[in-house]
């Protein structure tokens, strides 16, 4: 069956079986009043609801930034303990298995820690095909 006439068909059918309510009477005239109204608002009223809209979001804005900030904080903190529990831990292992005296040791643990972090942020900030793109364009300009 056409879906064209289908449709036809079942429209014709429901407004058989049910015809629209009637509109109160006036509606038409109190919707046109109220749209009047709406539109000779005066000039302070609006200024006035646009000025609190924006202080609500306003308000928004600086609750999230405040969020925000202690959560960060509170990651900082407690990835500050983890590593200080972990590294006094494992800290006598690795000089026993290494045979490293601590003075060579720390330091080396610290920048191959930094290293690592490092370059998670910048895998994460380049993201995986952009990271590619960029390796092609820096391999067409070197001619490697």
């Amino acid at each position: 069956m056409n879906t064209d006439a289908f449709d036809t068909f079942l429209d014709e059918g429901l407004r058989a079986a049910l015809p629209p309510p009637a509109a109160p009477a006036g509606l038409h005239a109190a919707v046109w009043e109220a749209v009047r109204r709406e539109a000779t608002g005066t000039l302070a009223t609006q200024r006035a609801e646009l000025e609190a809209d924006r202080a609500r979001q306003l308000a928004a804005l600086r609750q999230g930034f405040v969020q925000i900030r202690r959560d960060t904080l509170a990651m900082v903190v407690g990835v500050a303990f983890t590593t200080g529990a972990v590294v006094n831990a494992t800290l006598p292992w690795l000089s026993a298995t290494l045979q490293l005296d601590l003075a060579v040791l720390l330091p080396s643990l610290a920048l191959t820690i930094g290293l690592a972090v490092g370059a998670g942020v910048w895998a994460q900030r380049l993201g995986g095909a952009r990271w590619h793109a960029r390796w092609r364009q820096w391999r067409a300009v070197v001619g490697f």
